[in-house]
């Protein structure tokens, strides 16, 4: 079987390897109060390859640590964005959000018939 297509409960592993992907980046972004896309332009492609190659790694790791180390590598500083104290509303937690994104990504790429 192909290793996009090995599952581990009900998602396939990179399916899972990209929704933490998705979440960290939403995490790093709350944390340091930068937009998602200035975040994943600062980690850079290197980076975002080796969060999703790893994802299984640091998923099991505390995401506090894992920031932390991708925010110093990547040299992140705090911003002033801060889409979730400004929120008038309950905001989904960065788990949430990285659903979303998970389903985005995946969805445009089987549309536009892309590998992730």
């Amino acid at each position: 079987m192909e290793q996009s297509k090995k599952t581990e409960g009900r998602e396939s592993r990179k399916d899972n390897d990209l929704f933490f992907t998705c979440s960290l980046i939403e995490y790093i972004a709350r944390k340091t109060k930068n937009k998602r896309a200035d975040v994943v332009n600062a980690l850079g492609r290197k980076n975002v390859e080796k969060i999703y190659e790893l994802a299984d790694v640091y998923h099991s790791d505390n995401i506090d640590r894992v920031s932390d180390d991708f925010i110093h590598a990547a040299g992140i500083t705090v911003g002033s964005f801060d889409n979730v104290a400004a929120a008038e509303y309950s905001v989904p937690s960065h788990w949430d959000i990285g659903k979303v994104y998970k389903r985005l990504i995946l969805g445009i790429a089987k549309e536009k018939g892309m590998d992730i």
